[in-house]
């Protein structure tokens, strides 16, 4: 970087002030210490809103674009990738994210291992870029159960 480029960097950087919160409003302060808390607590607390409008935001955009498929329950009698494909191939899913209730059958996972495109995760692991870098979210009943409690 040329020396000039630099200094004007440098000036820029000096301009830009960060406000925080309690910049804004003095009084939030006194209010977060009274209650025994600190500025990072309540960023932790936003980020917890904000990732579940996020998933909120992705749960219903696969729901608008027809991507969504509700089934019973994500099991299978035995472990064969084989009849797992003839499954999803029956009802025309080739790209998707099965998400199942609290635990994850044994045997679904592993017959799921081998299919490229498919993964599988429980109800607590379900997050916005699985969701959405896969065509079609399959949910379980259990599944919707479990994240309607935990964006409530």
């Amino acid at each position: 970087m040329y020396p000039k480029q630099q200094k004007e960097l440098v000036a820029r950087k000096a301009a830009v002030q960060l406000v925080t919160v309690t910049d804004l409003f003095p009084s939030f302060e006194a209010v977060l210490r009274r209650m025994g808390l600190d500025q990072g607590h309540m960023h932790s607390i936003y980020r917890k809103k904000v990732r579940a409008m996020a998933l909120r935001h992705a749960l219903s955009a696969k729901a608008t674009a027809k991507e969504l498929v509700i089934i019973d329950d994500a099991s299978i009698k035995s472990p064969k990738t084989a009849d797992l494909r003839k499954q999803l191939a029956g009802l025309g899913i080739t790209n998707c994210l099965v998400v199942s209730g609290s635990l994850v059958e044994e045997n679904f996972a592993m017959a799921a291992k081998n299919i490229p495109n498919l993964d599988v995760l429980p109800s607590q692991g379900a997050n916005v870029y699985d969701i959405l870098k896969r065509h079609t979210l399959v949910l379980t009943k259990q599944a919707v159960l479990d994240l309607e409690a935990r964006l409530k």
